[in-house]
């Protein structure tokens, strides 16, 4: 089951307060979807956010196939929060942000790497402006910035972070695989998993590569954004 642990570091620049750089401590309020995805983000922030001051009060579910939010989020909102924070897929955010705003709460609202999606902006609008969002990004190395030439010669669009990702994991695949055979073992899921356990990880395309006792990956850099129209900023603290 995914732990979702990457989200302690896609939050951690995140401030969720009203006046975040004088308040002491804040409490938000969650929505998230009801599948393993949502559980593995919802186990990383009741970690990750009462350390840097910041309550979660509550956290409401919601199934994967729901598209009127308008009861979550007035409940969610009426104790009026320092922040709403939406663990979910592009579509549900999306709406969740809108009927949100529509409801007037004016207060911070945070989404993890699933908001940069072109569904969000055509579902909110927009009502998506100024929403605090984390995206995962390349590394400033020579393997990266080379790969990417690469990439833009052959296929005429900039290769972004999901393409490097890909990248690793079947570079990984194939050197487990290489590993087990070498080894006399047959190929399975098990024999994959011991090969990978006991690697030695080159730095990848998408940056170094390390996992750890849960088997996640760890150390992705991570860039925080404030959307705008169709785009967004970086944000600054």
């Amino acid at each position: 089951m995914p732990r979702g642990d990457r989200l302690h570091s896609e939050f951690h620049n995140l401030s969720v307060c009203s006046n975040c750089e004088r308040k002491q401590s804040s409490f938000a309020q969650s929505i998230s979807i009801k599948n393993d995805y949502g559980f593995g983000l919802k186990n990383v922030l009741s970690e990750a956010l009462p350390k840097q001051g910041i309550r979660i009060v509550s956290v409401d579910e919601y199934l994967a196939d729901q598209t009127d939010f308008s009861t979550l989020v007035t409940k969610a909102t009426e104790t009026t929060p320092d922040a709403l924070i939406l663990l979910g897929y592009p579509n549900d955010m999306g709406r969740a942000i809108k009927q949100a705003r529509q409801i007037g709460f004016v207060g911070k609202i945070l989404a993890p790497a699933a908001y940069e999606a072109k569904e969000v902006n055509a579902v909110a609008g927009n009502a998506a402006d100024g929403v605090f969002y984390v995206y995962p990004v390349l590394p400033n190395d020579p393997k990266p910035a080379e790969l990417a030439r690469r990439f833009q010669e052959k296929f005429k669009k900039e290769m972004n972070v999901y393409h490097a990702v890909a990248y690793d994991a079947v570079f990984l695949l194939e050197k487990s695989i290489q590993a087990a055979v070498a080894s006399g073992r047959p190929i399975t899921g098990d024999s994959i998993r011991i090969a990978l356990e006991s690697m030695a990880f080159p730095d990848g395309a998408s940056g170094p590569i390390a996992f750890d006792s849960h088997h996640d990956a760890v150390h992705r850099p991570m860039e925080a954004r404030v959307a705008k129209g169709a785009g967004y900023e970086l944000f600054k603290p």
